[in-house]
């Protein structure tokens, strides 16, 4: 018994353990990183000068006391430095890294440079530091000078914010020589924060009056400081200097941005000239008289292709075999009160009452000639949208091999797509570049963009499309004139059919035939039914000419006094727009097809003016290694 007592208690301290050290295990601390320590402190000093060329010089001394943790895996620090800024560079040497007695400390180039910024790596690879670290950096800048405008500025962030750590201090002194004191205009103001942020800080000067900002003959210095500065924040400075103090060297790229939008301009201007001139539609005679029948040998697939409104073609056909008497519509509600769920049937009754080409599209629709033949116009079958996409495909290539439309090609168009792409190519690849390497502020951005989609719109606008041809100027005007027939106030209408005018166009067959009276004659007015019969039969139009609500309006107001054999199919449907309960895009199908549209349906670094944190010249950041 003690001897069993005994392994068990054995045990127990074997599975004690291994749990402990599990736990154990499992609240170990985060593996340190290089950048877990804390400057204590940073004072940055601004020597301001100017050369015989008027251009900005500068000599920046940065004084940074880091305090690394005991144990630190850190060899030092890095420092990255802004070398460019308002789209040019900004000149940086660095002339050495000295400790807090001045003696040299060993820093190198990064050999991971970012764009824009001159990094350096401070410390010895060989040796580990700790506690506070003193490191003074030197280097000068040029054109450190920001153009606001109605002045010039210096405008710099002193700490940055880049920096991963916190500061306890961050100060900075610019001293302004005497030559340049009088320059000053008295506008100077100090930010705090996160970039954006603006909340003032204190900035003291002398040597100037603050008034006026002109200087008592002696050099000017200005001081900023702040305490308590978590990571990412920094100090602004802004020191304003009169207009033409210094010579603000001019930015090649912001420069070349402004050129390449003029150019882009121009290639619009003559892409359009090209579009219009040599690869539009046929101008046509440009005279438009009302007509109340379909064109010959157009039947409305075909006239839905010549307007580009492939999308209404197949409501307009089934509307077409509707008035036409060729077929008849039912609804089945199938037992529910939402319209939506409705499903539609046609059933053939004779296509010979249609036009050769309709008659046709309606054959194969159905897949059949004889009476009685159905179908379901069911959205989600399939073979039934195969259907239909082959109806409009059948069409296309009929006005096709009728001359009707063809692919319009000109040397100029090509000329223009061989400006076109270059010109967006070479916008998009300097936009990146510049946000790589600081060449911007978002102006710039923003006229590149307008330059890349202008370049888009020009090559666009000379791309080789499909366009009607001269052949289909008197079938495209007809189809115009079935538009402007459509539009006309009723009294117009009647007159229209009235007139010997309209009568010489496409006279409407007129139970006076039988009698001999010559229908359209001055003084002859069509009956209303037929007048009801002609306006159904102008319904498959007005679908394509996207009039069909206002259409059905009128032809309700005569089904209530003399309906026609097609009222009781169509009355009831009367608040159904078949233009987009039937929209060819509504019948999935097992095959793609082209688009509908032919194009051819037309005739013919940031900076402001320092009033926030983060938005001037250096500052950069860093962090450790």
């Amino acid at each position: 018994m003690i001897q069993r007592w005994g392994i068990r208690f054995l045990l127990a301290l074997i599975v004690g353990a291994l749990v402990g050290g599990g736990f154990l295990a499992g609240a170990a601390p985060a593996q340190a990183s290089v950048d877990d320590f804390t400057f204590d402190s940073l004072h940055t000093d601004y020597r301001l000068s100017r050369d015989a060329q008027h251009r900005a010089n500068l000599m920046v001394t940065e004084k940074f006391v880091a305090r690394f943790p005991q144990n630190s895996i850190n060899h030092g620090i890095v420092r990255a430095i802004p070398s460019t800024a308002d789209g040019r560079s900004l000149h940086v040497k660095i002339k050495g890294v000295t400790d807090g007695s001045g003696q040299p400390v060993r820093w190198q180039r990064d050999d991971e440079q970012t764009a824009g910024f001159l990094t350096i790596q401070i410390g010895d690879p060989d040796q580990y530091v700790s506690g506070a670290q003193t490191y003074v950096i030197t280097y000068t800048m040029r054109d450190v000078i920001h153009d606001a405008g109605d002045a010039q500025q210096f405008l710099f962030d002193v700490n940055g914010t880049g920096w991963a750590q916190p500061f306890g201090t961050v100060s900075a002194t610019l001293h302004v020589p005497a030559e340049l004191a009088g320059s000053l205009t008295g506008d100077d103001s100090c930010y705090r924060g996160k970039a954006g942020s603006t909340a003032r800080c204190t900035i003291t000067r002398t040597g100037v009056t603050a008034a006026s900002g002109i200087s008592e003959g002696s050099p000017a210095v200005f001081t900023v400081s702040g305490s308590d500065l978590g990571p990412h924040e920094n100090i602004t400075m802004s020191v304003g200097f009169k207009p033409g103090t210094f010579a603000i060297p001019i930015s090649v790229a912001r420069l070349f941005a402004w050129i390449l939008l003029g150019v882009a301009i121009v290639v619009l201007a003559l892409a359009v000239f090209v579009r219009v001139r040599f690869l539009g539609n046929p101008k046509g005679t440009g005279i438009i008289v009302p007509q109340y029948q379909a064109y010959p040998g157009i039947g409305v697939l075909e006239a839905a292709e010549l307007l580009d409104e492939r999308d209404r073609a197949f409501p307009a056909l089934i509307t077409e075999l509707v008035v036409s008497r060729a077929a008849t519509m039912t609804r089945d509600d199938r037992g529910t009160k939402k319209t939506k769920d409705d499903l539609y049937s046609l059933t053939l009754l004779d296509p010979t009452l249609l036009d050769d080409e309709d008659a046709d599209a309606a054959v194969r629709l159905f897949r059949a000639s004889a009476p009685g033949a159905a179908v379901t116009l069911d959205p989600t079958d399939r073979k039934v949208g195969d259907r239909i996409r082959k109806l409009l495909e059948d069409a296309r290539k009929s006005v096709r091999a009728q001359g009707l439309i063809k692919r319009k090609r000109s040397p100029l168009g090509l000329g223009m797509l061989a400006l076109a792409a270059p010109l967006f190519l070479g916008t998009v690849v300097f936009f990146f570049v510049g946000a790589l390497i600081g060449l911007f502020a978002w102006p710039q951005f923003v006229i590149l963009g307008v330059v890349a989609l202008i370049a888009l719109a020009a090559g666009a606008l000379v791309l080789p499309l499909e366009r009607r041809t001269e052949k289909a100027v008197p079938a495209y005007e007809h189809l115009l004139g079935i538009r402007d027939y459509l539009k006309l106030a009723e009294a117009d209408r009647i007159r229209m059919l009235q007139s010997p005018s309209g009568a010489e166009t496409q006279p409407v067959a007129s139970a006076s035939a039988a009698s001999g009276t010559q229908p359209g004659a001055s003084g002859d007015r069509p009956s209303t039914e037929q007048i009801v019969k002609l306006y159904e039969k102008l319904l498959p139009y007005a679908i394509l000419f996207d009039i069909e609500k206002e259409w059905r309006e009128v032809l309700g107001g005569y089904w209530a006094t003399t309906p026609t054999e097609v009222t009781p199919t169509l009355l009831p449907l009367q608040n159904l727009a078949f233009a987009s309960a039937f929209a060819t895009s509504n019948f999935p199908g097992t095959t793609s097809t082209q688009s509908g549209s032919h194009s051819w349906s037309s005739s013919g670094g940031s900076f402001s003016s320092g009033g926030f944190s983060g938005g001037g010249f250096g500052g950069g950041g860093g962090g450790g290694w």
